[in-house]
């Protein structure tokens, strides 16, 4: 089959909706890290995220690259400028990288553009053995092409034997997954869920809590116990449990909590807490969350507009929110790295506190960016507090008109 004939060709994925999960990138697919997204060809690929941020993996034939097509905004892989393809290899002892926006334009140009990605926006970590590779990897993406909760964006993971590429502008097929914090599974009808967090990002030193309420309709099914726990790589940071589910009252309603210490050792990041629940005539499903073992700070940047390529310096304004995760006071100094040609006018070295828990902190900055200047760019926001470092990085595009 020919690449062109590959990419109009079907890619089904079981399950289209997606909870956000943080893997590690070591070019190693552990159990319970990776949720499966499709089986192309001869490689076996995944895909999950977290706010900003999309992850995708795959397990090849060594002689296969491994390409991922993102269609940011799930509009179609020909419409608009949102259309991503990043191809990375393996030849001989070097890893090959290469990535390409499929620009479409409202006046009808339509052009493949050759690009790069600043490395703190990209990072991918790869291994081989025998006559397979393993790759793992993950994009962050600026504004409204950012990952988040209730978007769906259009995706494919392909292995693909090297050759020229295709500069040939014709449509893909993609899968449209949907960007969930909660999903379940078997559950019947006539039952409803959902879940209550007080704060889905939780620090170790605080301990993780979760309620959960069930409806029912007047002859839906009546569940009575449930076993909770974490999933995956988070399987040993929180406790299990199994207990009793109290009856349903006289609205059809009924609730349990769990409340468990998160291991002080526990590595930050998104992870998927279950809990299956069971009940008289064989009645069983699950429920799954994501809920994310969080640092003591959050560095929360306002996105950056895209700029036009200008013959002038440009500046540009931006907010940087400190969210606390914690219920301790927290102080601060918040400082900028900038690309090189930009200029620094407003907003480095300043001091912040915040007083109360889990609240926040505004700072401001404003930059000016060279003439001349396009293509992407980012900031790094660097937040000292005490001996511990918080990094963010603020992503800019700076747009050449084709």
């Amino acid at each position: 089959m020919g690449q062109a004939q590959a990419w109009e060709s079907p890619y089904p994925v079981a399950n289209l909706r997606r909870l956000a999960l943080t893997p590690e990138l070591d070019g190693v697919i552990k159990g319970g890290e990776w949720e499966p997204l499709a089986t192309a060809g001869n490689a076996t690929t995944y895909l999950q995220w977290e706010p900003g941020w999309i992850y995708w993996a795959a397990e090849a034939p060594a002689n296969e690259d491994i390409v991922f097509s993102l269609d940011s905004l799930a509009d179609g892989w020909t419409t608009g400028p949102d259309n991503f393809e990043i191809r990375i290899g393996w030849r001989g002892p070097n890893i090959t990288f290469a990535v390409r926006r499929l620009n479409n334009q409202p006046n009808g140009a339509t052009a493949w553009q050759s690009g790069q990605i600043p490395p703190d926006m990209i990072q991918f970590e790869a291994r081989r053995s025998g006559g397979r590779w393993t790759m793992e990897a993950r994009l962050m993406l600026p504004g409204p092409l950012a990952p988040a909760e209730g978007k769906t964006m259009g995706v494919r993971v392909d292995g693909q034997v090297p050759g020229a590429i295709d500069e040939r502008i014709g449509p893909r097929q993609m899968a449209n997954v949907r960007l969930s914090l909660d999903t379940h599974v078997g559950l019947p009808e006539g039952l409803q869920w959902s879940p209550r967090f007080v704060n889905r990002n939780m620090v170790p030193q605080d301990g993780f809590a979760v309620d959960y309420t069930l409806t029912r309709d007047p002859n839906g099914a009546r569940p009575d116990r449930f076993a909770f726990r974490a999933e995956g790589i988070g399987i040993d940071d929180l406790g299990k449990f199994e207990y009793p589910i109290e009856p349903f009252d006289n609205r059809n309603r009924t609730m349990f909590g769990v409340k468990s210490p998160i291991r002080p050792e526990a590595k930050t990041g998104w992870r998927i807490v279950r809990a299956e629940i069971t009940g008289p005539d064989n009645l069983k499903f699950m429920v799954r969350s994501s809920v994310r073992i969080a640092p003591l700070l959050d560095i929360i940047a306002s996105p950056i507009p895209a700029l036009k390529k200008s013959t002038r310096p440009q500046r540009i304004r931006g907010v940087v929110d400190l969210q606390s995760n914690g219920t301790q006071r927290v102080q601060g100094v918040v400082t900028y790295r900038l690309p090189e040609g930009f200029r620094m006018l407003r907003g480095d070295e300043s001091k912040f506190t915040i007083y109360h828990a889990r609240a926040k902190a505004g700072t401001r900055y404003e930059i000016e960016a060279p003439a001349g200047a396009s293509g992407d760019f980012v900031i790094g926001v660097i937040v000292q507090v005490g001996d511990q470092r918080f990094v963010q990085s603020i992503p800019i595009f700076i747009e050449d008109p084709v």
